[in-house]
């Protein structure tokens, strides 16, 4: 459609087929998440920023642009999205917040470099 050649053209906007299976266990959303992450290290050098959203979520994608900019991607390890909890979660020692993913989150440059190993598309990331 014409709208989606504007996007096509305005912001870079591809689509990237995965062998993950359309299902909502654990190893394939990890695994639609690890491919997510490789389509952003094989393009670091382009990208300040990973965002993702669900499909069915309305982005303002020029007032995302604008809130990201005051921001410092490549100094500040950010994470940024709506807690999915009205509290912290509890787990190996430690409590820690978390974005509603299909909401939209956004990691950071910075971030990014920091968690590579981490969220590789292996057994240890679709596993937990």
């Amino acid at each position: 459609t014409l709208f989606h050649h504007y996007l096509s053209k305005r912001y870079h906007h591809q689509i990237h087929l995965t062998n993950c299976k359309q299902a909502h266990s654990i190893r394939d959303l990890c695994c639609h998440s690890a491919s997510e992450f490789n389509i952003y290290f094989q393009n670091q050098d382009r990208f300040k920023w990973l965002c993702r959203f669900d499909d069915d979520q309305y982005v303002n994608v020029p007032l995302l642009i604008d809130y990201l900019k005051q921001f410092f991607p490549d100094k500040q390890s950010l994470y940024i999205g709506k807690p999915s909890l009205n509290e912290p979660k509890h787990g190996r020692g430690m409590d820690f917040w978390f974005a509603t993913y299909g909401g939209g989150v956004c990691f950071s440059r910075s971030l990014l470099k920091m968690i590579r190993n981490d969220v590789q598309p292996n057994s240890k990331f679709m596993e937990g």
